[in-house]
């Protein structure tokens, strides 16, 4: 007899600031879903900060109460009669995940059971951990980020935004033989950035990131990556070479954008953009991550049980320095 449904615990967003550690069902398992134990989840500070403060206005108002989160690693429990490749006990990586209402999924990735269809799921190597795995849709946007310019090697790229997806799109950069500058303002972030993702950081509330950048590069970078929520778009056109520079655009910008049309289209400037993920961004993600080229597990700096998800977020919220990666310990009862 097959069981009509489930009950999970997740982290639920009931309302604006409002965090709790609730219950919520999950449907009956689908032809081609894939129900998974969770081990471990990881935050997306940046996307579930605006969900939690009802400012991710891409899809309208927040439609609390929700399960936030886009990413987690766990154990296959059971699939439906049409998975293919996958079966109980392999370890896999999941996006997102069904609940039934009044809680919605906005996407469902902090949930202790996780079921999806089964083009969400991938299957992990054995060489990559629980914890490496969980970060894998941040990681890709890095990534998706880094390969959106035109590198031969050599180039001088600027990451602006010392974030989880900062560092992510600057080792990405790295990998393909670009010499990366790291531009934030938070020092202990910036430790990280020159150990594990740039060549070289800048700390622009302490140094003028023109003159700092102009020290570098005398010619001009050829690439900006912007993680940030408000770019200077001026001040890129000061620091990009006089012609063919390259502008990523990889924030959340609420604000909009105040670009200066007539001025890129002068200097040939490229913009470009991403956003999102595909499965096939995450395969190649993953593959280099399996690889040793992206490296997630030392930025994750705080590590919590499930349980201690209200804490965590109070911690997010006061924007401490030291908080880069936090991650969701699903395997405590």
């Amino acid at each position: 007899m097959r069981i009509v449904s489930r009950r999970a615990e997740a982290v639920v967003f009931g309302g604006r600031g409002d965090v709790t550690v609730s219950p919520v069902d999950l449907p009956e398992i689908g032809h081609t879903d894939v129900l998974m134990e969770t081990r471990v989840s990881v935050v997306s500070t940046g996307t579930e900060g605006w969900i939690l403060t009802d400012r991710f206005h891409w899809g309208g108002s927040m439609p609390y109460p929700l399960v936030p989160g886009y990413q987690k690693a766990g154990v296959v429990l059971e699939v439906g009669a049409g998975v293919d490749g996958l079966a109980p006990g392999d370890r896999v990586f999941m996006t997102t995940s069904k609940v039934c209402e009044p809680v919605h999924a906005f996407s469902g990735g902090h949930i202790s059971l996780s079921q999806e269809i089964q083009s969400e799921v991938l299957k992990l190597p054995a060489e990559v951990s629980d914890l490496e795995a969980a970060n894998l849709v941040v990681a890709q946007v890095g990534y998706n980020a880094a390969s959106r310019p035109r590198i031969h090697g050599g180039e001088v790229a600027a990451v602006f935004g010392d974030g989880m997806i900062g560092q992510m799109a600057a080792q990405a950069l790295r990998a393909r033989g670009a010499r990366v500058v790291l531009c934030g303002r938070r020092q202990p972030r910036l430790e990280l950035a020159r150990r594990y993702s740039a060549d070289v950081v800048v700390n622009v509330a302490q140094h003028e990131a023109r003159w700092a950048l102009s020290g570098i590069a005398p010619g001009g970078v050829q690439v900006i990556v912007d993680t940030t929520p408000s770019p200077d778009m001026s001040l890129y056109l000061d620091v990009l070479q006089p012609r063919d520079g390259q502008v990523v655009l990889s924030g959340f910008y609420p604000g909009g954008l105040d670009v200066d049309a007539d001025a890129l289209q002068k200097r040939e400037v490229a913009l470009l953009t991403n956003s999102g993920w595909t499965c096939e961004r995450l395969d190649a993600t993953l593959d280099l991550v399996a690889r040793g080229l992206l490296r997630t597990t030392p930025l994750i700096t705080h590590r919590f049980s499930y349980h201690e998800a209200p804490e965590a977020w109070s911690m997010i919220r006061d924007r401490d320095e030291d908080v880069l990666g936090v991650a969701f310990d699903w395997t405590t009862p």
